[in-house]
């Protein structure tokens, strides 16, 4: 009994004393969190790393604690205009340990605080020694022990482009073939890294595909996502990737659509000038000048006309909607080749602006309707075939949920089924793969074909996000328009490159 005491009391004497928190490898733990957090610490180490650009450096424990589950490193964070040590000296740092996490996005990374504290530095420290990434299975947890730490990462192949703050995902060329296209459904062999170049000076234009060299750089985590800060300079070959344009096909209707990425007056006037140029390029050059363009994130009609004028012979059709941010979608139509004669939003009651609001005729929120951006309905003739095109743009998954987005392709099935159109070509950025539930219930409601199907699956995506490649942007066709199928496919010119007109790949069909 006495024995039995002695050890009750042991073990509540154990799970009351405040955690050791007197190293880095103490002070990161062995779970997401430290148990150090609102302390004060002294910690030792050597700096690996520093970026003004985050406002600290990453501090590691020489020697570290033998421990596979605790990181040897740690971010510290200094605060504005502070001289950060440079790489290589020996440092001590006092602070608060702080769990910082960015408003809206998961997660949180440990740092040392020491904006009232203090940081003295040493000499010079010899320092090589540095862990190899190779994650696998639970992403965050095969990344957490490692945080805040210089790791190396093998030669690996870009699963796509660097996006505008130079972030871009890469896989092991040892788990994976020479070309590797990531989608939805082939996570094998591995998790991508995500290489962020944000930080300092070794930034490189990258592309899908594109084969970068051994890299050494620190593990951060920011924005919720794991990312390595290259410390060293590394090189980037090119992958052999190139554009892709619509073939030269004949046909008596060719039609595509065109995500333009926020074409807005927002732009300053150089930014609208190049978006503006480099949007009607991809429509001439990459799209073969169709005859008709859907576009969706249009601000208005006056911007869709001078991209229009800049592109050829187009004019627009664009009924605004009452996105947050005030984007819409629309039409392009080469006037001397097809003639227009209505056009009316599928949203069932017109929004109306009233005080800055965007509501409906009863007063309703209009974010209470299916549709920020209602999808636009335009009848149009080439020659004597006379045919309607309904363009798109869904909300987007993120913060959206199923139910209501299989209730927006119920809602646009009943009104295509009251339309009564027999030649439809429905079109746009969905949001959505051609597998989803939202898309498989307009396709199952109105017999409509999403001619994504028909394209090989390494070939089937026209958006990159987070490394996995997948098809948002669909075209469907009604049953009486497949006899005239003559090549439909996606243009590839925009998500796999760094320099584009827009973020997502453009599909088109040629009706023969």
């Amino acid at each position: 009994m006495k024995r039995a005491m002695l050890a009750l009391v042991a073990l509540i004497g154990a799970r009351i004393l405040p955690a050791q928190c007197d190293t880095i490898p103490a002070v990161q733990g062995d779970g997401p969190r430290s148990p150090c957090v609102d302390r004060v610490v002294t910690l030792g180490g050597v700096v690996t790393a520093s970026f003004a650009g985050m406002q600290g450096f990453f501090l590691q424990d020489p020697a570290g604690d033998a421990d596979p589950a605790t990181s040897d490193g740690i971010f510290i964070f200094a605060g504005t205009g502070q001289n950060l040590p440079p790489r290589g000296v020996l440092a001590t740092v006092t602070g608060r340990v702080v769990e910082f996490a960015r408003a809206g996005s998961p997660g949180s990374v440990t740092e040392i605080d020491v904006r009232s504290g203090v940081v003295e530095t040493a000499g010079q420290a010899e320092f090589a020694r540095y862990a190899v990434l190779n994650p696998e299975g639970d992403f965050e947890n095969a990344l957490e022990r490692f945080e805040g730490m210089l790791v190396a990462y093998p030669k690996s192949i870009a699963l796509g482009p660097a996006n505008g703050f130079g972030e871009y995902y890469a896989l092991r060329m040892d788990r994976v073939p020479l070309t590797v296209r990531l989608f939805p459904s082939s996570f094998a062999g591995g998790l991508p890294v995500l290489i962020d170049q944000a930080g300092g000076a070794f930034r490189k234009q990258v592309k899908t595909f594109d084969l970068v060299g051994d890299l050494l750089g620190v593990l951060h985590f920011d924005f919720g996502h794991y990312r390595i800060e290259p410390v060293f300079d590394y090189v980037v070959s090119d992958g052999g990737l190139v554009p892709a344009a619509t073939p030269a096909t004949d046909g008596y209707l060719r039609v595509a659509f065109m995500n333009c990425e926020r074409l807005v007056r927002q732009l300053t006037p150089a930014q609208l000038e190049q978006k503006l140029a480099r949007l009607a390029e991809a429509i001439r050059t990459w799209l073969g000048s169709p005859d008709i363009v859907g576009v969706a994130e249009v601000e208005d009609l006056d911007l869709l006309e001078r991209l229009g004028a800049r592109a050829g012979n187009y004019k627009g059709v664009l009924l605004k909607g009452c996105d947050f941010s005030g984007i819409n979608v629309g039409v392009l139509y080469d006037a001397s080749r097809i003639r227009k004669f209505s056009e009316t939003q599928l949203q069932g009651e017109a929004p109306q602006f009233r005080n800055g609001r965007c509501t409906l005729a009863d007063g309703r929120a209009f974010s209470q309707f299916l549709f920020d951006r209602p999808p636009l309905a335009v009848d149009f003739a080439a020659g004597n075939v006379v045919f309607s095109v309904i363009v798109n743009h869904w909300r987007s998954r993120i913060g959206g949920n199923q139910a209501e987005r299989i209730a927006g392709a119920e809602f646009l099935a009943d009104e295509i089924a009251r339309l009564g159109r027999e030649n439809l070509i429905v079109l746009g950025d969905f949001n959505d793969s051609e597998d989803s539930p939202s898309l498989l219930t307009l396709t199952e409601r109105t017999g409509l074909a999403d001619l994504a199907w028909l394209v090989p699956a390494d070939g089937r995506y026209s958006y990159i996000f987070e490394g996995v490649s997948e098809a948002l942007d669909h075209i469907l066709l009604s049953p009486s328009l497949i006899p005239s199928l003559g090549a439909y496919g996606y243009a590839h010119f925009n998500a796999d490159f760094p320099v584009r007109a827009a973020d997502h790949d453009a599909p088109y069909v040629i009706l023969r």
